[in-house]
């Protein structure tokens, strides 16, 4: 294509001729074009620098990688903007031409163009003060201190044009004049946002439901400024939540306090349209009073409070009214008191630019309805549901929506698809079996669907004709290619852009791109997931799954017009939802470890390399599986397993009862856990509390699998009731770890259920039968019934109370039919058996005021000493119920040593990621675990080659010697039973000449008991130290030779690299944000470092510095200095310990009992990584030097080293308590040493000759 060329050169384009002239224009001008409705898209065109163009809504955005060139126009006004846009690339002027040749042309096709695929305006809803109103709740200050620190504003539009999105909604973050934080933005839920997006990034804040940790809020003394301005715009216009089910699942009892709480999360995580169904029980009373239903009827017809949902929309009538003690039909009491929260709720979220989705009448109505209109078309048989092309249907609409109006107000949304959900009916025919389609013009419209949708469109619009009717459109799911003429005609009966598909499973069974991309016929959809079935309790959800699919939806149609999440419950998986609703401000997918590193931070409120590893870890396994179904969300009972562990499992239930294999290693999880509870020794809020019961009630649910496999395996009276005790003994643990935390109590969900009641005895003892049947028989149990609830189980959970009460006594029947029938010799009788179950529900159910079940009340204080008292019983890795760890044991503990321990490491790598998992794993299978402390080398007058392991008190057993002397060398570990050592020289220092400094490497494998030699390092060196981090070795400081040969101190820093097996050298501009005087490299000898949440830190000439590698652009940092009593001086040694950079200070002699611990800042207020503080330790019993420090079995040692004042070398060690350093009188070393090194490594002892491999 030439650039300005008379052949591709249109003059003065009009509307007559337009699209022959534009043809023409295209045919020689780019490679191919095609139209889509009003659209058209062109190929192979380009700008001069070569890039492929796109333009979209208006806007000149990032082209795509197929070239393509959309034009879409918003509106005649939007002509001359877009073409001054594209004056400011740098394009040919046929380009140009052709661009306004097709504004022009689409303007011709168009017509009258709206704005946005709906036609609906979220801009400019909700108030600044409402969202003032919000940070002074969440932040727990008053409105003045709130006004003082941000200057919130709702503008019309963002100072800068959006880049590639499909909405003008915005918000920008900026320092303002007077010293406050200022942000602007398009409405309510995007001010909220960047307020939180705010918060987050700068602040170190969190926000989550109430039940998953709620908010991590720390105010600084002063708010962090924005520097440069930052604005982001969502891609699509609609972040959607709530499914019509989660108001049964999750917020039947809520209070307007909780849903206040809930107003909040939604906005400040930017949702702005959510489903709003509390109440309408009220409404449907009185418009069914005007015809004929009173309302002694309509609440024996209605459900009970707990199953509302399923006799709005559903076939599902009565439950909860006539079953015996506790049930009555819906209270009046009840449907006023909803009404009036509705209000409350509605009144809120218009406050806070919250869009709520009212329902409308959907056809379902009380039988009494067939006897006052036998004429109307109402199904005959089972639920009365109303055909909606009788004109009975409109006059109930009419008066509903005038009723709902008149008393809510509304904003224009409403959901209805109860009826058309049912997938029968007439509407629902097919016309058109085996029929195919090559295009989806050719696909014609089914005339009944078309029918039926239009009026139920005219329903409401007749009413309101500004509705938008959202659709959720599970009903296509499982529809094969025959059924699109269904769904054509069902979506082209509604005016366009007043119709809104929400395509709620995306991230398991996407309708949107199925038969071709035909789905939906371009009518607009949200991208929602499910996720969640019944509101179980566990960990799932693909976020890799997220990180890909939305954008994949985003980049190939034009219809998608939102994200949304849809799950039946809330109340779990804050990791996955936080990601959820930021999808809309991406602009593409995003580094996920990068992000999650950074979620954590926020999470917790500080920075924490063991809560970062925990998270990446479950990322890479609860959360990072995209194939696995069970991994992307929850099941129902109709569409897989009702349980997902021995905690909730049901003997003899079927396959729906029993618990499955995990898509993930239950050792990742355990391991995530064990490090959650190292974080947790730093401080536990709230959000950490929730997070260490949550991962060890997965574990521990996991762990009961094989005795619950066990228990109904078994089959002698003897192994059943062994199974069943263990089994028993894992559900008693459970329960007390989901009673530390008041996310997981049951009581606490009773108690909002009773509060509804006001004192009313009969209606408490009501609301408490359907709080507790709802999440675990589903429908109230019957009395003397001798049937399990069909739908039992559906929505259960693992909470205090429940676990420990009502699952447990099920096990218990179980037990006990078997230990009979076993013994008789007989199979176990099921119909006893689901007798027992029936009637232990129903005394459980019914055990009102937990007189005889009782149940914690209020959370235990102490949760870390609970979950680390479980994590030592559970969570080793011995409690995987696959047998891979008891294998690899095996072989370790049978191998012939060398070649085939090398062959098999790896797989111990893959399992294992620290010489502390392997050391737990050994150990749980000897009878006393050995103490893994290992000496090397070390000098007396001499330097002694010796190398030593203490697995008995009494006697340290000689091991094989290091292949040289070496003395002060560089030493570390580097996990799974790997040593490290560079560096150093032969003889004693003062005698040791400058040619006789090493710069040879070797490591110790204490599996094999073999030395290895590494590669040499760059420069030979004596009394450099060592570190090893994210799996590669780093060497600091030391005395080094230079090019004439005088012996110099330097702080620089050697890179071993075990992957490749090569050195490399931090350049010098590293160092250059020290910020410190050159003096301190002349004392960069002879120091102590280790890896300390995620950084290399190191107390150098009284400094301390700190570099981290993953922001390798900011080099090594000066942090805080420590106190003046925290002294340093030659000799001294360090490791890290729980989180903290332990040191014990070196010569001379009166620093020397000095140790002290540094501890990187949880202040929000400052930088996020190179600040810290120091505190002092408890002063050594004996003045040494020279010593060694070494973590072993979470405690932290000193050994060996020397009195300087008297010379006297140590052959002893000391342990830290918890106020005091400790002599250890059963270590003695072979000789007093000093300069030595201390490494706690695994290794394997003798096997025993008959001992079985199980755990003990």
């Amino acid at each position: 294509m030439g650039d300005d060329g008379p052949p591709c050169d249109l003059q003065a384009p009009s509307s007559e001729g337009l699209k022959e002239d534009l043809e023409r224009l295209l045919e020689r001008c780019a490679e191919s074009w095609d139209q889509v409705g009003s659209r058209v898209f062109v190929h192979g065109l380009t700008s001069e620098a070569g890039s492929p163009l796109n333009f979209r809504c208006g806007e000149v955005v990032k082209a795509q990688d197929d070239g393509r060139l959309g034009v879409r126009v918003t509106g005649v006004e939007g002509a001359p903007k877009l073409i001054k846009r594209m004056n400011l690339l740098s394009v040919s002027r046929t380009v140009m031409q052709m661009f306004r040749a097709l504004v022009l042309w689409s303007l011709a096709a168009a017509g009258t163009c709206e704005e946005a695929l709906v036609a609906y305006t979220f801009a400019g809803r909700g108030s600044s003060d409402a969202i003032q109103a919000v940070l002074s709740r969440v932040l727990g200050l008053n409105p003045t201190e709130v006004v003082k620190a941000f200057d919130l504003k709702i503008v019309a539009n963002c100072s800068q044009a959006p880049p590639s999105a499909r909405t003008e909604l915005c918000f920008e973050l900026s320092d303002a004049e007077d010293g406050r934080i200022r942000i602007a933005a398009t409405s309510g839920p995007e001010l909220a946002y960047g307020a939180s997006w705010y918060l987050r990034t700068r602040c170190n804040m969190s926000f989550s439901w109430n039940r998953t940790g709620g908010n991590q809020v720390s105010v600084p003394k002063s708010w962090p400024g924005v520097g440069r301005k930052i604005i982001k715009y969502r891609r699509v216009p609609m972040s959607y939540f709530n499914n019509v089910v989660t108001f049964s699942y999750s917020y039947t009892w809520y209070s307007f306090k909780d849903w206040e709480a809930w107003l909040d999360w939604a906005v400040l995580n930017g949702v702005n349209l959510v489903i709003a169904y509390t109440g309408q029980e009220e409404i449907y009373r009185k418009t069914f009073n005007a015809f004929g239903v009173n309302n002694s009827e309509f609440a024996s017809w209605s459900n009970g409070a707990a199953w509302l949902a399923w006799s709005r929309g559903q076939s599902m009538h009565g439950i909860g009214s006539s079953c015996g003690d506790g049930c009555m039909p819906l209270p009046f009491s009840w449907m006023t008191g909803q009404w009036e929260l509705q209000k409350q709720i509605l009144s809120r979220s218009r406050s806070l630019g919250l869009v709520s989705v009212l329902p409308t009448f959907q056809g379902n109505i009380p039988p009494i309805f067939r006897q006052l209109y036998p004429q109307a078309n109402i199904s005959k048989t089972g639920a009365a549901w109303l055909d909606d092309l009788d004109p009975l249907f409109g006059k109930i609409q009419q008066r509903y929506m005038e009723i709902m109006i008149k008393d809510w107000g509304t904003d224009h949304w409403y959901e209805t698809d109860g009826y058309f959900n049912q997938n029968q009916g007439p509407w629902a025919r097919s016309h058109t079996e085996g029929r195919r389609w090559q295009r989806s013009e050719d696909v014609p419209v089914d005339p009944d669907a078309y029918a039926h949708a239009q009026a139920a469109y005219q329903s409401m619009s007749k009413v309101d004709p500004q509705a938008v009717w959202l659709y959720q459109g599970w009903i296509w799911r499982d529809w094969g290619e025959d059924k699109l003429p269904f769904m054509k005609g069902f979506v082209s009966a509604v005016p366009p852009k007043h119709f809104v598909m929400l395509d709620m499973f995306d991230e398991a069974d996407p309708e949107w791109n199925k038969f071709n991309n035909f789905g939906y016929f371009g009518t607009p959809f949200i991208w929602s997931v499910l996720h969640n079935f019944g509101g179980n309790t566990g960990m799932w959800g693909s976020i890799p799954t997220l990180n890909s699919e939305f954008s994949d939806a985003f980049q190939h149609t034009a219809s998608v017009a939102g994200t949304g999440a849809a799950p039946e419950g809330i109340d779990q998986n804050p990791f996955y939802y936080s990601f959820l609703t930021d999808l809309p401000w991406q602009t593409g997918p995003i580094d996920l470890e990068q992000w999650a590193a950074t979620w954590t931070q926020q999470r917790y409120g500080r920075s924490s390399v063991d809560a970062e590893e925990a998270f990446r870890l479950l990322l890479g396994s609860v959360y990072g599986n995209e194939t696995n179904s069970r991994a992307i969300r929850s099941h129902g009972g109709f569409f897989a397993e009702k349980n997902a562990d021995g905690l909730t499992a049901l003997a003899m239930g079927g396959g729906e009862a029993t618990p499955h294999e995990s898509w993930y290693k239950l050792s990742d999880v355990a391991q995530a856990w064990g490090k959650l509870n190292r974080a947790a020794k730093a401080g536990v809020p709230e959000t950490l509390r929730y997070d260490l019961v949550n991962l060890g009630r997965e574990v521990l649910g996991k762990v009961s699998n094989r005795f619950f496999a066990q228990m109904v395996n078994a089959t002698t009276p003897s192994e059943v009731s062994a199974a069943g005790r263990n089994l028993l003994a894992v559900l008693a643990d459970a329960d007390r770890l989901l009673c530390s935390d008041h996310g997981f109590l049951a009581s606490a969900r009773i108690r909002s259920a009773k509060s509804w009641a006001e004192g009313n005895a009969t209606l408490e003892r009501y609301l408490e039968l359907a709080a507790r049947s709802l999440t675990t028989v589903w429908t109230p149990q019957e009395p003397n019934s001798s049937s399990i609830t069909p739908l039992c189980d559906y929505a259960n959970r693992q909470w205090a109370g429940q676990v420990g009460g009502f699952y447990a006594l099920r096990h218990k029947c179980y037990v006990r039919q078997a230990m009979e029938d076993l013994g008789s010799k007989k199979p176990i009788n099921k119909t006893a058996f689901d007798a027992c179950v029936a009637a232990a529900s129903y005394d459980w159910t019914h055990d009102f005021g937990s007189a005889k079940y009782p149940m914690c009340e209020e959370p235990t204080s102490d949760v870390l000493a609970i979950s680390q008292e479980l994590f030592e019983k559970y969570g080793r890795p011995e409690s995987e119920t696959s047998i891979w760890d008891r294998r690899l044991l095996l072989g370790l503990l049978t191998l012939s040593r060398c070649s085939e321990l090398r062959a098999l490491r790896p797989l111990c790598r893959e399992r294992l990621n620290d010489d502390k998992g392997l050391m737990l794993l050994i150990a749980s299978y000897i009878t006393e675990p050995p103490v893994c402390l290992f000496q090397f080398g070390g000098f007396m007058r001499k330097v002694w080659p010796e190398h030593w392991r203490f697995e008995d008190p009494a006697r340290p057993l000689p091991l094989a010697p290091p292949p040289e002397l070496r003395l002060d060398s560089a030493s570390c570990d580097m996990g799974l039973g790997r040593a490290f050592f560079a560096g150093g020289c032969g003889k004693h220092p003062q005698a040791c000449s400058l040619d006789e400094f090493f710069n040879s490497a070797e490591v110790y494998d204490s599996l094999a008991d073999e030395w290895s030699a590494l590669p040499a390092m760059p420069t030979r060196r004596h009394g450099a130290c060592a570190c090893f981090l994210d799996g590669k070795v780093y060497v600091l400081g030391g005395m080094y030779v230079d090019q004439r040969n005088l012996p110099l101190k330097e702080m620089f820093c050697d890179i071993f690299d075990p992957e490749t097996n090569s050195w490399t050298s931090l350049p010098a501009a590293a160092y250059t944000n020290l910020g410190v005087g050159q003096g301190i490299f002349q004392r960069a000898a002879f120091f102590g470092a280790a890896a300390v949440e995620g950084r290399v830190v190191a107390l150098v000439g009284g400094v301390t510095i700190a570099y981290n590698p993953r922001v390798p652009e900011d080099g090594w940092r000066a942090v805080e200095a420590p106190n003046s009593h925290v002294k340093v001086g030659a000799s001294s040694c360090a490791c890290a310990f729980r989180g903290e950079l332990i040191v014990a200070s070196g010569r001379p002699r009166c620093f020397s009992k000095c140790v002290a611990g540094f501890r990187f800042s949880a202040d929000a207020s400052q930088p996020l990584w190179w600040h810290g503080t120091w505190r002092q330790l408890p002063k050594l019993q004996s003045a040494r030097v020279g010593g060694a420090l070494v973590e072993v079995y979470d405690r932290l040692y000193i050994t060996g080293g020397v009195d300087e004042e008297t010379g006297e070398f140590f052959d002893t060690a000391e342990r830290l308590g918890e106020e005091s350093w400790d002599c250890v009188s059963w270590f003695q070393m072979p000789r007093a040493l000093h300069a030595h090194e201390a490494h706690a490594l695994p290794y394997l002892p003798a096997a025993p000759a008959a001992q079985p491999l199980t755990a003990k």
